[in-house]
């Protein structure tokens, strides 16, 4: 199969990779940073516990040691983003002009043209902001177990059992979101001719396709949201409740225990979020990399 015969569902995967290729150097210096940035996250629990401990002992070395933490996280976020900021823009300068060119000289109308351009941006968003959310997701869960594991066995396993019941819900969510976005995207590309033809019906019907899109997507991504939170809850409340169960720890190990186990429910609570935005990119991507003639 040739590539002018290629179905745009197989094109997809290879644009994006073609993307992600030829921006690799940008891309591997942000996550890069990010992750080192994401491993100085999960210090701070640890060094928060020890901070408490050395306090109540009488010492400062802690306060120390959670102090170096804390700014060496802040230096290192602030010149990521900084790096970011040029990157992406590039990125996405490049991203919309071969979008318009390609398409433009094909069949696609200006108006879906204008709507996709508006797509490409939040592709580029993906790029800098969801896809920083995911590494972030997977540092922080496996990290907080890891950390848990060495406090209390028994809440980390805990954590890993929930998670066979948390991903089967997203999985189902994440077809549901796919649904959701390609209508509303459906319905965004005719935007520019609805208001073209500025018939006072049409547009009102339009933006009322648009507000029922969104809220469906809002509704369906909240019961996930308040399915994750709940869980969460229930882990944050089973580790303190093994803190206070009799086991000799000190003050500082109830800290960092309880705070790994927050991290791990920010986890289960971001899920949601990403797997609506997964799906929003599947979509979007069918439609940014599209040939003039799909």
């Amino acid at each position: 199969m040739n590539a002018t015969t290629m179905s745009p569902l197989r094109r997809e995967p290879q644009a994006l990779r073609a993307l992600l290729s030829a921006h690799a150097g940008r891309l591997a210096v942000t996550y890069g940073l990010f992750g080192l940035e994401a491993g100085l996250l999960l210090l701070q629990p640890l060094a928060l516990g020890a901070a408490v401990d050395g306090l109540l002992a009488g010492g400062l070395a802690g306060v120390l040691l959670l102090l170096a933490v804390q700014l060496a996280y802040l230096a290192l976020g602030g010149a990521r983003r900084a790096f970011d900021t040029r990157s992406f823009t590039r990125i996405y300068g490049e991203v919309a002009a071969g979008l318009v060119l390609r398409q433009r000289s094909g069949s696609v109308a200006p108006s879906r043209i204008a709507a996709r351009s508006a797509l490409a941006r939040e592709l580029v968003d993906f790029l800098e902001r969801d896809a920083l959310a995911t590494v972030n997701l997977v540092l922080s869960a496996s990290g907080a177990l890891a950390m848990l594991a060495l406090f209390d066995p028994l809440i980390a396993l805990l954590c890993l059992v929930v998670l066979g019941p948390i991903g089967w819900l997203n999985r189902r969510y994440a077809a549901t979101a796919l649904t959701l976005t390609r209508g509303l995207n459906d319905e965004l590309e005719h935007q520019v001719g609805v208001i073209d033809q500025a018939d006072p019906a049409a547009v009102r019907a339009h933006y009322g396709a648009l507000a029922r899109w969104r809220v469906r997507l809002s509704d369906t991504q909240a019961l996930q949201f308040g399915i994750a939170e709940a869980t969460g809850l229930g882990l944050v409340l089973a580790a303190l409740l093994r803190a206070g169960s009799g086991v000799q720890v000190s003050a500082g190990d109830v800290i960092a225990m309880v705070r790994y186990a927050q991290l791990f429910a920010l986890s289960l609570a971001s899920l949601p979020v990403l797997v609506g935005q997964l799906s929003r990119l599947q979509d979007i991507c069918g439609r940014v990399f599209a040939s003039g003639s799909d």
